[in-house]
């Protein structure tokens, strides 16, 4: 059975659907807030902000799925291009690392109509997310 994960990189939250072709899907719903590791402050208690996902991007840890507001001195990138964002490719490897899978079948995702119109944009995504993404240092999940 070939495994799905349905995609939203949205600017409020991220949005997964996911599993075998053949069952019933997992949901899952995270902010979508994302931004290098050394931007998300320790609590009061000593942890880290709960649910944060520890990423790996351009070989720099990053972390991915936390409320926005909690990465400090961090700008939330509200634009066209967000899909061509260090951000958005965080957000990608976070949903990658949350099927807990190492091969993805079958990517779906959308954009706005005014970007899918946009041939050069939409493949430019697609091929963005297509390969090997090297999403932490201990695993690799490739989008085929």
């Amino acid at each position: 059975m070939s495994y799905c994960l349905g995609l939203d990189i949205g600017y409020s939250n991220l949005k997964l659907v996911m599993g075998e072709s053949d069952r019933p899907p997992r949901q899952l719903i995270l902010p979508a807030g994302a931004g290098p590791a050394s931007k998300l402050p320790t609590q009061l208690s000593g942890g880290e902000v709960d649910g944060a996902i520890h990423i790996t991007l351009n070989n720099e840890p990053w972390v991915a799925g936390v409320p926005g507001n909690h990465l400090e001195n961090w700008e939330r990138e509200l634009h066209p291009d967000y899909p061509a964002t260090d951000s958005y490719r965080a957000l990608l490897h976070a949903a990658l690392l949350k099927t807990g899978r190492d091969h993805i079948d079958r990517l779906v995702t959308g954009l706005p109509v005014s970007q899918y119109l946009d041939f050069n944009r939409r493949d430019s995504l697609m091929e963005s997310l297509r390969g090997v993404h090297q999403v932490n240092a201990k695993r690799q999940v490739m989008v085929e």
